[in-house]
């Protein structure tokens, strides 16, 4: 998932860019989410389980 990717989302919510970076680095940075510096994308190692 690129960032361009999550533009449909902030343009909908009345949210901005830095919002969705702020929050991908957030999850970068809580594992949820990982970063792939070479294809500069993020990655969901994990499916996460929904009760």
């Amino acid at each position: 998932m690129r960032q361009e990717d999550l533009r449909p989302l902030w343009e909908s919510t009345d949210l901005t860019r830095q919002w969705a970076q702020k929050s991908l680095r957030r999850l970068v940075e809580a594992g949820v989410l990982g970063y792939d510096e070479e294809e500069q994308r993020y990655l969901m190692p994990e499916r996460p389980e929904l009760p």
